[in-house]
């Protein structure tokens, strides 16, 4: 089954919006972005500014994706990977 690209394109943003959304209510103000070997927090940035580069990352992927004129499965690896680092900054600081 091939999914037509606005398909595509909507799921993604949609997926963005809703995890960003989450995210925003649920998280702290100040959250981890990167954990040393040991387990601790190394680097913490405000809500936004975390959210805000994970949903970004997603957002401008899917955009490229839609526009390309090939298949740009380059794109959409860049979107899902924006996606799974969002899904991943949540659980983390939850």
């Amino acid at each position: 089954l091939i999914m037509n690209k606005k398909i595509i394109f909507g799921i993604v943003l949609l997926l963005s919006v809703v995890l960003a959304i989450y995210g925003y209510m649920v998280l702290p103000d100040v959250i981890t972005v990167q954990i040393d070997l040991k387990g601790n927090p190394s680097n913490v940035v405000s809500k936004l500014l975390g959210l805000g580069t994970t949903f970004a990352i997603s957002v401008i992927g899917a955009i490229f994706y839609y526009f390309s004129e090939e298949k740009g499965f380059k794109f959409l690896s860049i979107s899902l990977i924006g996606i799974i680092l969002s899904v991943i900054t949540i659980l983390f600081n939850i």
